[in-house]
């Protein structure tokens, strides 16, 4: 039996009027890289061969949580699978100092027994110009970095490690007048050991074709490390390289995440290499921090007519990368594509078939496709539809009015689950026609 999902439709969607608002934040992205041997990491990033002090976090029992959290998942609910422990860890008073005419550097090493993944946020993060952050796992084969100045934030997190252990490396030139300042108060102990650690066939590689779609695709993460949502790097019609993300509303609030977009992580590349091979990407692109753009409007309904609680009418957001610089090779460079879109569908022509390409639980990218034309139906969170339905025949989430505001996808091959929301819906040349709402 197919499974049925609704994308709103893009000409309700893409073209609304955009409201920019101003932000302070300045923030970047930063590369992950997968490394096939780690003999260079052995003595750390800048020949300090000095052993780092190991931070060991208090222990958790990561199976038994798991095990709940998974029933919570499957019965259909939100959950994070992270354990978080507070704590007040200043890297710059690491006993690994070592003091070079290059510069001086510092490693710290934190540990957590059972994590299937690691990951910290400060609360005071400053580098200076030319002060450079790695953090890695134990192993050296997993390098987050360089983080530099381009990052400097009041509070800043990374992606997950994955691993029992984890080491920051930390180099300061010698020269400058203005120290840096990273002081860590929370280790996030990351127990979802089907993202880290499972079979599963998130093979998104696995659909001939469409590389430059999967390039735009980047998962959402909040700032322990939690999956939210999908979002995509969505083109807009100045072709400037404004860095837009397209997502899903309901990804925000009181049933996604209450964080600002701020505080989001967007990773891009998160997908295997190729279809049968190795799990590992060859590296990540993480961009840290968004502003909001624009979202769907709220909508009231005559009295005698009813909405749900949401009054949403339709469930599109739009983001808006932090210091992205379309300008500068530094971005540029990165490989991450901006999807292009079209409104020339509706229920009288629609598209032949359909793909999208999302980040189900969290897992690697994955993708769904389906060989049949989608059909059209209102939704009952984005019409005003009358109570009791005009007809028997009218579905429950329906409100058969106009049946244009969403479409409705039966998959062929693969399907989605919960972190798929907002995920772009793309005709078969490759061009966004909506976004992820939720199943039937």
């Amino acid at each position: 039996m197919k499974r049925r999902n609704i994308f709103i439709l893009s000409n309700i969607v893409v073209l609304m009027v955009i409201g920019f608002l101003q932000s302070v934040d300045v923030n970047a992205q930063y590369i992950v890289r997968n490394l096939s041997d780690a003999e260079s990491m052995r003595d750390g990033f800048f020949n300090n061969k000095i052993s780092p002090p190991n931070f060991e976090m208090e222990y958790v029992d990561s199976e038994y949580l798991y095990h709940q959290k998974r029933k919570l998942q499957d019965a259909g609910e939100q959950v994070d699978f992270v354990h978080e422990h507070i704590v007040n860890i200043d890297l710059k008073a690491s006993n690994s100092y070592k003091r070079s005419l290059k510069g001086d550097t510092w490693k710290t090493k934190i540990s957590s027994q059972g994590a299937s993944a690691i990951s910290v946020e400060f609360d005071e993060f400053y580098i200076p110009d030319g002060g450079r952050l790695y953090i890695y796992s134990d192993d050296g084969r997993i390098v987050q970095g360089p983080i530099t100045s381009r990052l400097n934030k009041e509070i800043f997190s990374n992606i997950p490690v994955p691993g029992e252990a984890i080491i920051l490396e930390y180099e300061e030139p010698r020269s400058l007048r203005q120290k840096g300042s990273l002081v860590i108060k929370k280790v996030y102990h990351n127990y979802d050991k089907d993202e880290y650690y499972n079979d599963y066939k998130q093979y998104a590689n696995c659909l001939d074709g469409k590389c430059v779609q999967k390039r735009a695709v980047c998962k959402i993460t909040t700032s322990n490390g939690s999956h939210v949502c999908t979002g995509t790097m969505i083109n807009n019609t100045e072709e400037d390289f404004t860095p837009y993300i397209f997502t899903a509303k309901h990804c925000f609030g009181s049933v996604g995440t209450l964080q600002p977009p701020s505080y989001l992580k967007f990773v891009f590349n998160y997908i295997r290499p190729n279809c049968s091979g190795a799990k590992d990407s060859s590296y990540l692109v993480i961009y840290d921090g968004a502003e909001f753009i624009s979202e769907a409007p709220n909508k009231s309904c005559p009295d005698n007519r009813i909405t749900n609680i949401d009054s949403l009418d339709t469930d599109f957001h739009l983001l808006k990368l932090s210091n992205y610089n379309g300008d500068t090779n530094f971005d540029r460079l990165t490989g991450i594509h901006f999807a292009g879109w079209t409104r020339d569908y509706d229920s009288a022509n629609p598209p032949d078939s359909t793909f999208s390409l999302h980040h189900r639980y969290g897992w690697l990218m994955d993708y769904t496709k389906s060989y049949d034309p989608p059909g059209t139906h209102s939704y009952y969170g984005f019409s005003c539809f009358i109570n009791p339905p005009p007809s028997a025949g009218c579905l429950p989430k329906f409100g058969c009015d106009d049946g244009e505001t969403v479409w409705r996808v039966s998959y062929d091959e693969q399907t989605t689950g919960n972190g798929s929301s907002g995920s772009s819906l793309f005709d078969p040349n490759g061009y966004i026609i909506g976004q992820l709402v939720g199943p039937m």
